[in-house]
């Protein structure tokens, strides 16, 4: 597997496992009462999936993009001295 692809699976799981933690946070201190929404609705735990796949989809190609606008540019000139 190459390096950049090894990089985007990485950190696309790290953004998941924020995305997790921010929706754990959100339920537990009871933000827009949606706690009460997770356990006492029909579907509150599909709610609450759905809110942490979704924010971790968000801070997972946030977390990509970042990490991939800070990688360092090589020129033509370092290309070609490598080789």
């Amino acid at each position: 597997m190459t390096p950049l692809v090894r990089l985007f699976i990485r950190q696309g799981l790290f953004g998941l496992a924020l995305g997790l933690i921010f929706a754990i946070l959100v339920v537990g201190f009871n933000v827009a009462n949606l706690r009460h929404l997770v356990q006492n609705v029909d579907g509150g735990y599909m709610a609450f999936w759905l809110l942490a796949f979704f924010s971790g989809s968000v801070f997972g190609g946030a977390h990509i993009a970042i990490t991939v606008m800070m990688m360092q540019w090589k020129s033509e000139d370092e290309h070609q001295k490598e080789k």
